[in-house]
């Protein structure tokens, strides 16, 4: 606000606000690292060397992940391109969605970040027992949360609506899009925690193929198909049907890693002894 609106710079103040903030963010991190933990991490760049196998770990998580974001974002901007051939309102009542929606997202990616070292950790140390315990937690809390926020949106979205303040068509339109869009956060808490699982045990091609699915093969052309019968509300259904399908691939995948690799820790660090 203070760019946007007390220095009059628009949408190039919201740039520049949004520039300084992760510089202060990076400062932040390189002090707590570089000075205020140095008593118990000690960075040093002396003798410092380049090891392919380290390298080679961090890419085999982070190519996936980095593939999944472009992926997202380009199947978005193809999304946003069909909900706008019925009107700039129709946009206007998907955008106000998902800015609503990203409050109740946002939880549970916190959930996440502090599983996901708990995981690693476990899958280090072969330890089945706290790996599904830590599982089995996150899933019950992340999808609990968002089931919350799927009953807020189907009971209260005339007040939502009210809150990014719509307009009469606007409200039209946006009762009954805030009932079947949130009809995927039922699920989003356990799809979220569920494909995270893949990563600590170095089967991120898994998180990769799922995003895949349901980006390009499932989202784009089910949005398509359902729009020419139901219209806008096809193009809601549509995406909440990508999300149930690639939801039942997530469970399949997870039933598979524990047969294939989870089960098998027990016998491996009994081996170890």
């Amino acid at each position: 606000p203070l760019f946007i609106f007390t220095f009059g710079l628009g949408v190039r103040g919201a740039a520049i606000a949004s520039s300084i903030a992760q510089m202060i963010a990076m400062s932040i991190g390189l002090y707590a690292v570089f000075v205020r933990n140095r008593a118990n991490l000690k960075v040093s760049f002396r003798g410092f060397r380049p090891d392919i196998a380290i390298i080679k770990d961090i890419m085999f998580v982070g190519i996936p992940a980095a593939l999944t974001q472009a992926t997202t974002s380009i199947v978005a901007g193809i999304v946003n391109k069909q909900i706008s051939n019925y009107g700039t309102t129709a946009v206007s009542v998907y955008g106000a969605y998902a800015k609503l929606c990203s409050f109740a997202q946002l939880p549970v990616f916190g959930i996440t970040r502090g599983m996901n070292p708990i995981l690693g950790y476990c899958c280090g140390n072969k330890d089945k027992k706290r790996f599904m315990q830590t599982v089995k937690l996150a899933v019950i809390v992340a999808d609990s949360w968002t089931i919350l926020a799927f009953a807020v949106f189907m009971i209260f979205p005339e007040f939502l609506l009210k809150l990014m303040s719509a307009s009469d068509e606007m409200m039209e339109l946006g009762v009954v899009s805030f009932r079947l869009l949130p009809m995927s956060m039922l699920i989003f808490g356990a799809t979220i925690v569920m494909t995270q699982l893949f990563a600590p045990v170095k089967k991120s091609y898994i998180s990769m193929t799922s995003a895949i699915l349901r980006q390009v093969l499932l989202l784009v052309p089910l949005t398509l198909l359902f729009s020419s019968f139901w219209g806008i509300n096809g193009i809601w259904i549509g995406i909440c049907a990508a999300d149930y399908i690639n939801f039942g691939f997530i469970i399949i995948m997870n039933i598979w890693l524990k047969k294939t690799v989870i089960n098998k820790w027990e016998l491996e660090r009994s081996k170890a002894v």
